[in-house]
């Protein structure tokens, strides 16, 4: 076998034992889309999985945006089953998006997958994210205004209504992802979209070249998201501090729970912001509609909240609230405070 084709899956082999140190499971999903990320995915991942007795389902979203959608993910699904590896084609049958394209047809990828998986028990889905791709996401979220959390960019594992996505070839470069399907004499499909300069991502893209002239390099670049991982790595240690402190009683049926405001207050805003929106989205119960994503509770209305919590703190005088699907309402001479999620 090609040396290089052994290094690059000795680097796979590592992440995916990463995922996985104590146990490995029976079954495990690829999101392959056809290109080479994706493809080079399922490929390493089809040899890790033989090698531990793994059974492995790729799993192809053909989103229909386009006249030969269709035709491609029968031709990618008979490619796989030449390389032994099973496929199943998941068909959006929506109408197609006239705007945000990219972010709908993700959504209901994320949604198609999760049903399927749910429905056949595999609790993993590995999918084709890479450096480049990494990279590109900060610098994405960057043009948006994002904070510390979006740009710390792509996550290694992401849990989506308990289904776990993976994703092992956060370390790969595209080029090693495409060097991965030569040496498998295997052809990818090109995507028009990639090309397709009305989408911010590509133009992105295409100033690769003037970045690493300005020193901003891929790698420069990953490195900064690492720094800023500690950072968020060290918020989320003392928010999850704080509402240890800070929560006084659940009730689990009632979707409530009780908290001490002079406990809360006592922290630095960003760990306040945290700490609610933490709270808040937890009060949220799993359910078959809300597969994609909980329902986000924007920044400036916390911040709002805050505002309101300390002056109650001060002066004992509080309103009760609603925010969204939440309740809050102030326990008057406890120094407590309730917040309900209303189905």
């Amino acid at each position: 076998m090609n040396n290089n084709f052994e290094e690059l899956y000795k680097k796979f082999t590592s992440s995916m034992n990463d995922f996985f140190k104590s146990s490995k499971p029976q079954i495990i999903a690829s999101a392959l889309s056809g290109g080479a990320d994706s493809s080079a995915l399922t490929l390493l991942l089809k040899k890790w999985c033989d090698e531990n007795n793994i059974k492995l389902k790729a799993i192809i979203v053909n989103h229909n945006l386009r006249s030969e959608s269709k035709t491609e993910a029968l031709s990618v699904k008979d490619d796989m089953l030449n390389y032994g590896i099973d496929a199943e084609i998941l068909d959006y049958t929506g109408e197609v998006p006239l705007s945000n394209i990219e972010e709908v047809a993700r959504n209901y990828r994320y949604k198609l997958i999760i049903e399927y998986c749910k429905h056949n028990n595999i609790k993993y889905v590995a999918t084709g994210h890479n450096k480049d791709e990494l990279a590109e996401t900060f610098i994405l979220n960057l043009t948006r205004g994002s904070g510390l959390y979006g740009l710390c960019g792509i996550p290694k594992t992401q849990d989506k209504n308990t289904i776990t996505f993976i994703r092992p070839m956060l370390s790969f470069t595209k080029d090693e992802l495409k060097n991965i399907c030569n040496i498998e004499n295997y052809k990818w499909v090109e995507d028009p979209s990639n090309y397709d300069t009305k989408y911010k991502r590509v133009k992105i893209r295409q100033l690769k070249e003037i970045l690493n002239d300005l020193d901003l390099s891929t790698d420069r670049i990953i490195n900064t998201i690492d720094y800023l991982r500690q950072a968020r790595d060290a918020i989320e240690f003392f928010t999850d501090k704080c509402i240890n402190n800070c929560i006084t009683d659940k009730f689990d049926k009632l979707n409530l729970i009780e908290i001490s405001l002079p406990e809360l207050l006592n922290n630095p805003d960003e760990i306040i912001y945290r700490s609610l929106t933490k709270i808040m989205m937890n009060l949220q119960p799993d359910s078959e509609n809300n597969q994609i994503e909980n329902h986000h509770i924007r920044s400036e209305t916390i911040k709002k909240l805050t505002d309101k919590l300390k002056q109650a703190n001060l002066k004992g005088i509080f309103s009760d609230t609603t925010i969204g699907n939440y309740k809050i309402k102030y326990i008057k001479n406890t120094g407590k405070i309730q917040i309900m999620y209303l189905e």
